[in-house]
């Protein structure tokens, strides 16, 4: 700064300064000029210097950051801002918005700086925080299958899923066909699509319970007749795990006179059970004794003396004479007695007049 001063006399009055620096401080400095002439008379005029801070902070923001999502609620994410000012030190720093942890997506952060005279500086950056984690799905059937490995009822598969931000899970589903080897694909989904999936395999259902049939029963049978039925047990799928299924064979004679009943069961791995049952009858009539009398006598003139008896007798009950009919069926006996061990063996014997009897 430099003062001027002009005098009537003095061509150059000398000049001096009161308040002068080489450096100002902030605010207003007042500074004296004095000019004395020759004569020393001297005159005095004022001026001031007024320093003041219209600077803003400079700010420097880092760089935008990426985060993998850690949890639901917010991820921790730290910013730091710096700022430099030519007067202020330290100027103060705030964050706009002042967060600890960080939502999903991208949230920009305002950095400002303020130095003491109330300058202003700001600069920007952001924090992404993203999804890239697929959700966890896992997957059970219900009811759990038996040993074997099958079920005999509906089953009924179910998801679990996990996921920070879980959209949605697989919902129920229920198989009831049946069917060895099914399966049922899972999905799970998150807010990002982020997509997982899962498989439960190797269903196995069987609800159908075997079939059990008797075949071959001609419903009535002589007592000189052959009995054979047969009894199978299928299953088209699981497959047989227990049957009682037994064929019926054998001379009619050698089953009761009437009504013969038989009943099998046959249980598949699934665990479903069949049954069945054949009933047939066994008739006696003189005529069938006479071919029986026949099929076991190792004498055929025995046989035919035997079978003129029951000839007889049956002639008698046609007549309705049942006293005369029931004492040549007594003869029968007697005589059948008498051919135990000769023409029959003791064992037809027995069962000859067993049957005899029965008239």
């Amino acid at each position: 700064m430099t003062c001027t001063a002009t005098d009537l006399v003095t061509a150059h009055p000398v000049i001096t300064y009161d308040g002068i620096l080489a450096t100002y401080p902030l605010g207003t400095a007042t500074v004296s000029c004095t000019a004395t002439d020759a004569a020393d008379n001297t005159a005095t005029a004022t001026t001031s210097i007024t320093v003041r801070d219209t600077t803003p902070p400079a700010v420097t923001a880092p760089a935008p950051q990426t985060i993998e999502a850690t949890a639901a609620a917010g991820t921790p994410a730290t910013v730091t801002c710096t700022a430099s000012d030519i007067v202020t030190a330290h100027p103060a720093i705030s964050y706009d918005p002042a967060l600890v942890t960080y939502p999903l997506g991208t949230t920009t952060i305002t950095c400002r700086a303020t130095d003491a005279a109330g300058n202003t500086g700001s600069a920007t950056t952001s924090v992404t925080i993203r999804d890239t984690t697929k959700p966890t799905i896992t997957g059970s059937a219900s009811p759990a299958p038996n040993g074997a490995g099958w079920n005999n009822t509906a089953v009924t598969v179910h998801f679990v899923c996990t996921d920070l931000f879980l959209a949605s899970c697989e919902a129920d589903h229920t198989l009831t066909s049946d069917g060895a080897g099914q399966s049922v694909p899972g999905t799970g989904t998150d807010t990002s699509g982020n997509t997982a999936t899962a498989t439960v395999g190797g269903i196995n259902i069987d609800r159908t319970p075997p079939a059990v049939q008797y075949s071959g029963n001609a419903v009535t049978y002589t007592v000189a007749q052959t009995v054979h039925i047969t009894c199978g047990a299928s299953d088209l799928l699981s497959g047989i795990a227990t049957s009682t299924c037994a064929d019926v064979n054998g001379p009619a004679s050698s089953f009761a006179l009437g009504t013969n009943t038989f009943h099998a069961t046959a249980t598949d791995v699934a665990g479903n059970s069949g049954s069945a049952s054949t009933s047939f009858t066994v008739v006696l009539t003189y005529d069938s004794l006479c071919t029986l009398t026949r099929q076991l006598s190792a004498n055929a003139g025995v046989a035919t003396s035997l079978c003129q008896k029951l000839a007889n007798a049956s002639a008698a009950a046609a007549r309705g004479d049942l006293k005369a009919a029931g004492n040549i069926a007594a003869a029968y006996q007697n005589e059948i007695d008498a051919q135990s061990g000769k023409a029959f063996t003791a064992a037809a014997a027995a069962l000859l007049r067993s049957l005899a009897g029965a008239f």
